[in-house]
């Protein structure tokens, strides 16, 4: 049951999450992840006495929910002060988007394939030993790989608003990835 309420409610927040960025209002993303990021260090420490080896994930399912209710309810309302979260479904929208966000999963799930993958394949080849040297060092390059992640969704959120400035933006971003990388 967890497991589930979990999975709804991270999907909610890279929602949200996504939100923000659509909305050109990055910091409030930042904050929010920062939120999560803060409540999962003391967590665990607090739940295990009471629940053992479920207070990692149960850190994480309430740092989560944490964060998503402050973000809807407090950030939110600073961007959109006229903002009510009421939840509605709207079989219209669905239908309309629905192709475009089946491709976007698909794309999401092969894109990340390669890093839970890889190592296991190279098991199959090295030591265990190689193989968990080999998942370091590919762990610290996922680390340069935000760079790139980050200049495509600050792309792909200024081309929604500013279609006309599209290549400028992309030949910024291109450059600005490749001097940081």
């Amino acid at each position: 049951f967890a497991f589930i309420i979990y999975n709804v409610v991270s999907g909610l927040y890279i929602l949200q999450s996504n939100i923000f960025i659509a909305l050109r209002d990055t910091k409030y993303s930042f904050f929010q992840e920062t939120i999560n990021g803060l409540l999962k260090i003391p967590l665990p420490l607090i739940l295990l006495p009471i629940f053992a080896a479920f207070a990692i994930f149960g850190s994480w399912l309430i740092s989560t929910t944490i964060a998503l209710f402050i973000s809807i309810f407090l950030f939110s309302k600073k961007i959109l002060p006229s903002y009510v979260p009421f939840p509605s479904i709207k079989k219209q929208k669905i239908k309309k988007i629905f192709n475009f966000s089946i491709a976007n999963y698909m794309v999401g799930l092969f894109g990340g394939t390669l890093t839970y993958i890889l190592p296991l394949v190279i098991l199959n080849f090295l030591t265990s030993a190689d193989t968990a040297y080999f998942y370091i060092a590919f762990s610290i390059a996922n680390i340069l790989f935000v760079i790139p992640t980050a200049f495509s969704i600050s792309l792909y959120a200024e081309g929604s608003h500013e279609e006309k400035e599209f290549l400028t933006n992309l030949k910024k971003s291109l450059k600005l990835a490749y001097i940081l990388l």
